[in-house]
């Protein structure tokens, strides 16, 4: 807020990101414009996005915290806060932002974004899927870089571009067409979670078959 504040009559070269102690250093009375200010609220979105890639991660995961508690998300039942930040950064504007966009890291879901199932859970995946939840079930490792490799094997296995194959798996873990990078999003959901929602998604496909 500060950083916008700031930069509402008073300009620093092209330098649109500053700390406190940047402001405090740069500041002069003699360089604020004389003109009326227009407030846009866009334009502070931008910036606190942008202070918020910038913030030292463990400081933004304390931030994050409260939000996702007023959620009653059980961050122990989770990925942990830092690793949310990591992911999802990136991604939101805000921190309330960011604890939305989480929700499917701590809460289930009992149905898939019609649009996004009805594009991506079609029969021709079932295949690879179940073959995908039985290589991920039984994987020594959880780690993203696993992921990532079971991920590959099996799309080659399938003779399917990898998009094909995580696009569905994206919808399938995440409930909806939209998240991290598909290694982080199985990753941050855990393993038993995303077995679980791969099953879903499997039933799913299988009902969908018979109609």
């Amino acid at each position: 807020m500060l950083n916008y504040l700031v930069r509402l009559g008073w300009s620093h070269g092209d330098q649109e990101i500053f700390t406190l102690d940047e402001m405090v250093r740069n500041f002069d009375v003699a360089d604020v414009n004389q003109s009326s200010s227009t407030f846009n609220p866009q334009k502070l979105l931008w910036v606190n996005q942008q202070q918020m890639l910038v913030a030292e991660t463990d400081r933004l995961a304390e931030e994050l915290l409260p939000f996702l508690e007023r959620r009653g998300f059980d961050v122990s039942q989770g990925p942990s806060v830092v690793d949310v930040v990591r992911s999802f950064r990136e991604r939101a504007e805000t921190l309330d932002e960011m604890a939305e966009k989480a929700r499917f890291c701590y809460e289930d879901f009992s149905s898939f974004d019609p649009a996004a199932a009805k594009k991506t859970l079609r029969p021709v995946v079932l295949e690879p899927l179940v073959a995908l939840r039985d290589r991920l079930a039984g994987s020594e490792s959880w780690s993203a870089a696993c992921i990532q490799r079971i991920l590959n094997e099996t799309a080659a296995n399938f003779d399917m571009k990898f998009g094909k194959l995580g696009q569905p798996v994206r919808v399938a873990v995440a409930g909806g067409p939209v998240s991290p990078p598909i290694d982080s999003t199985l990753h941050l959901v855990g393993r038993d979670r995303a077995i679980k929602r791969l099953n879903m998604a499997i039933d799913f496909i299988e009902a969908r078959g018979k109609q």
